[in-house]
């Protein structure tokens, strides 16, 4: 037996265990462990990694000393005892996202979180000189959360790369037997996103992906209950339990509900999990997904999402720019950004997608990462750093306003005039005086306009799209609970 003595606080503590080889170890042995530090406890399934190898990972949650006692169906992988000391967190680990309020995301140190993701899907599959551009391009990149699918899909699995599954002597997939030189290979490029700070969205299920309609409801779980003992105590890991549902025939809402609570009983790391689907698709009600995760062009729906389910709302799929023969991998840089900042000021968050076919064999990012080749990208990272700026807590406000607009009431807002071009906008707000930045989030500029501004006052606007207004309080400024008793007409806007 391996095992660590020590780890830190969101750490991946592992017990390693020679056990069984023969037959299908994944399928015919059972093996899990149970956590205790003082009243805290916390079970985690095994899986096996081949060639004998079984391993136990478990992420603790609480600093303190952690006993542990294996079960197993396999005699000499029952009953095994021991201990580790948990240590507080060191650089810069601060645990896996969690759901902050309705609306948004914080780490587990309480951290904000504002994700700017995008999509690379098969990354994780090219060579490794693509590979290396691509993690290249997110270090540089704005981006801190990546959507990729864990199995290959139809036709992307490349030359050198093992398959998840194994084969009959037919030649036939076997989806029963799972190939942990696959699945380590997955493990790395997880490792290598974390390292440059970038969250990795893991796409349990597909309609095209490799095995994925051979799957009986057990080979389901069977497969799912490995992802979830092999990733389950890596910080930077989401769980989207299934892309494009209604590509499943015969399939509800309840069958993804089964699996985001199989999920949430068996991640010992509690990371965030979802359903990517179109509107009236999935079940975003249930208890067992702690977001909204949406396929739809119409960001304007996140915070109609919000308001009905009291969750944070991610469009990881919005449209993409590019130059595809469909519409929603045609659309112009202008149009992207136009989307990513319209869904930012109605509270959600809107993934920055490309599709532009390259001339060497048609690789796009979307799919095969790189480097991007548009002009979305950059202003992702300006969105970002505009966000990351605004105080916590600014949420969206459709009672008083005729643009979209994010606030805390008295203090900071945010609004978006996307294809509207004012000449001017008129306020009232609340006692204090105030500064105005004109944002320009095309040419990526922040124009703070002359003097102070209180009371009743109009700002001009040069006539033209895709601006943005950032109104913040001075410091010292009046603000208090009398501004929040006043009724619903203290503030307004008029075009």
């Amino acid at each position: 037996m391996n095992v660590q003595s020590k780890v830190e606080r969101w750490g991946l503590f592992e017990l390693k265990l020679r056990g069984p080889s023969e037959g299908n170890p994944g399928e015919e042995v059972s093996l899990s462990a149970g956590f205790t530090s003082g009243s805290r406890y916390g079970e985690a399934e095994g899986f096996y990694d081949g060639d004998g190898t079984y391993r136990i990972r478990f992420m603790p949650q609480e600093e303190g000393t952690w006993t542990y006692r294996t079960q197993s169906s396999a005699p000499e992988l029952d009953g095994l005892t021991g201990q580790f000391v948990c240590a507080g967190p060191s650089g810069e680990n601060r645990g896996p996202v969690r759901t902050r309020g309705e609306a948004h995301f914080a780490y587990a140190d309480g951290t904000r979180f504002i994700p700017v993701g995008t999509v690379c899907s098969q990354w994780h599959l090219q060579d490794g000189e693509r590979r290396a551009a691509t993690l290249e391009a997110l270090r540089a990149s704005g981006f801190n959360k990546v959507r990729m699918s864990v199995l290959p899909l139809s036709g992307e699995l490349q030359e050198g790369v093992p398959e998840p599954f194994g084969r009959h002597p037919d030649g036939r997939l076997d989806v029963r037997l799972l190939q942990p030189e696959y699945f380590r290979m997955l493990e790395e490029r997880i490792n290598e996103l974390t390292a440059c700070g970038i969250e990795a969205e893991l796409v349990l299920l597909h309609p095209g992906a490799l095995g994925a309609e051979d799957m009986s409801t057990k080979d389901e779980e069977r497969y799912v209950r490995h992802c979830i003992a092999r990733f389950g105590a890596c910080a930077g890991v989401w769980w989207s339990a299934v892309e494009e549902p209604e590509g499943f025939a015969g399939r509800t809402p309840g069958d993804w509900n089964r699996l985001l609570r199989l999920i949430a009983e068996l991640d010992c790391g509690g990371h965030l999990r979802s359903v990517r689907s179109r509107p009236g698709a999935a079940d975003f009600g249930s208890p067992w997904a702690t977001h909204i995760s949406l396929d739809t062009p119409d960001v304007k729906a996140a915070s109609d999402y919000t308001r009905a389910y009291g969750k944070p709302v991610l469009i990881d799929s919005a449209g993409s720019e590019g130059n595809l023969d469909r519409p929603e991998a045609s659309l112009t840089p202008e149009e992207m950004v136009s989307r990513l900042w319209e869904g930012a000021a109605r509270g959600g968050y809107v993934s920055c997608g490309e599709a532009y076919e390259e001339a060497d064999g048609g690789r796009i990012w979307r799919t095969h990462g790189g480097k991007p080749l548009g002009k979305s990208a950059a202003r992702a990272a300006f969105l970002r750093r505009m966000l990351e700026e605004l105080p916590d807590g600014m949420r969206y406000n459709s009672d008083r306003y005729d643009a979209a607009t994010l606030e805390v009431r008295g203090e900071c807002y945010l609004q978006y005039f996307g294809p509207h071009r004012f000449a001017f906008r008129g306020f009232e707000l609340p006692e204090g005086r105030y500064t105005v930045d004109l944002i320009d989030t095309w040419q990526m500029t922040v124009e703070p306009l002359p003097g102070e501004y209180e009371g009743r006052f109009r700002i001009d606007l040069p006539v033209k799209e895709n601006l943005a207004l950032r109104i913040r309080r001075l410091p010292g400024a009046l603000s208090g609970p009398a501004e929040e008793e006043r009724d619903g007409t203290t503030e307004s806007i008029q075009a």
